[in-house]
């Protein structure tokens, strides 16, 4: 795969990022996000990393009070979908290469197949944020509902009376048949190692304490499970030169447009302008800037102040899309339990940082200002790792959300040194 420079090229540059809020005098505001504000007196003794730290938790609290934080699922979605596809392109490159064929994956499967299983649980909630009194008397009442199914009583009904997931009580806690991905880690786990009729220990959680009851176990048809045995295998060869010299012929040629490039360091470029194009497709300035927080790379916070280019970057993600869209027209899938793990990977820990933080869907932009406030300023271990954990992954919900300024200027801007 190759890429070609257009324009006037980029010897290097610093990304600056900065925060939040408006002022109500006639001073320019210290901070911004969307109408709120903040003038220089109320944010004395906080450094610029802390005041974007504040910045992008009013943000998120103006996401959620606009009821717009599932958005995210749609573009963030697609781009993990696409990435998706990409590795499972690269697993079937690599196992033919080393010369394993439908056969070979067909012996490997029936050697180890996968399962669908169904399942009853009873969860009392008590997610692990919450304090240790209200952890221990959610366990003991999951081990109190453990003691009455082993005593015989019928499981259905247990969990009808006792079972705190919302309509529980009509289904008798019944899930829909679920595989590996449809669950949390620890919960499948759990599962996984259950006879049919026979009920679980006490199970924890990020959502609580369960009992699991395992209803049926069925072998998935190798049809609908090949991708994962295709990745399995490549991952026991290795993938490594074989995809990488298949990339490098079939990968194509990336026109990047660098004067673009410096227009959205500075925050005047267009979203649908064109970063980046190539033979049967291109990027825009809003792709790329999904792309960027999509990958995990940090844009948006205080860690997007790395010695990564901005031009190598935008690179990365026109080459992830590249491939993407050749995997895709290979007929490689991105499935929906693929994209339902998506969502409970991206949407139950921005349940949890808004109750943490006590963001509501209506709330007015005063609350959310003081709610922020409070929750920047709490204190204790939990309060903590909420914080941390949201400065780490929150950039995926305000990076296209309300927009940030300081002292009147954009967050992201860039300084160029051109030849």
């Amino acid at each position: 795969m190759s890429f070609q420079t257009v324009g006037r090229p980029l010897k290097s540059l610093t990304i600056a990022l900065a925060a939040l809020f408006a002022g109500c005098s006639d001073s320019p505001p210290a901070m911004s996000v969307g109408a709120l504000g903040f003038a220089e007196e109320e944010l004395l003794g906080l450094s610029p990393d802390r005041r974007l730290e504040l910045a992008s938790m009013v943000a998120f609290g103006l996401v959620v009070a606009e009821g717009a934080w599932q958005e995210p699922l749609g573009v963030y979605g697609e781009h993990w979908g696409g990435l998706e596809r990409v590795a499972r392109l690269a697993a079937e490159v690599t196992i033919q290469a080393a010369g394993i064929d439908e056969d070979d994956l067909l012996d490997r499967y029936l050697a180890n197949p996968r399962h669908e299983l169904t399942v009853r649980h009873i969860v009392f909630l008590s997610e692990r944020w919450q304090s240790d009194e209200l952890r221990a008397a959610a366990r003991e009442k999951a081990e109190a509902a453990l003691a009455r199914a082993r005593a015989g009583e019928d499981f259905a009904l247990l969990a009808a009376e006792l079972s705190e997931e919302p309509g529980a009580d009509q289904r008798g806690g019944l899930l829909q048949p679920g595989r590996s991905a449809s669950w949390v880690p620890e919960f499948w786990a759990a599962a996984n190692l259950l006879d049919v009729g026979e009920i679980s220990e006490v199970v924890e959680t990020r959502y609580g304490f369960h009992v699991l009851r395992l209803e049926e176990r069925n072998v998935v048809p190798y049809d609908e499970a090949r991708y994962a045995v295709v990745e399995a295998a490549a991952e026991s060869v290795g993938v490594g030169a074989a995809w990488d010299a298949w990339a490098a012929e079939r990968g194509g040629t990336i026109q990047v447009f660098p004067e673009i490039l410096e227009f959205w360091l500075s925050r005047t470029a267009d979203p649908v302008e064109i970063v980046a194009a190539w033979e049967g497709g291109d990027m825009t300035v809003r792709e790329l800037e999904e792309g960027l927080a999509a990958s995990g790379s940090g844009f948006g916070s205080p860690a997007w102040s790395n010695a990564v280019a901005a031009d190598e970057a935008l690179v990365g993600v026109a080459q992830g899309r590249l491939l993407a869209q050749q995997a895709a027209a290979r007929g490689v899938p991105w499935t929906e339990d693929d994209r339902a793990g998506v969502e409970r990977e991206l949407l139950d820990p921005a349940r949890r940082w808004a109750l943490v933080f006590g963001f509501e869907l209506g709330m007015s932009d005063a609350e959310v200002k003081e709610a922020a406030r409070a929750a920047y300023s709490a204190t204790g271990q939990n309060a903590g790792l909420t914080r941390s954990e949201f400065l780490e992954w929150g950039p995926l919900f305000i990076v296209t959300g309300p927009e940030v300024l300081l002292g009147g200027s954009p967050v992201l801007s860039g300084t160029l040194e051109n030849p």
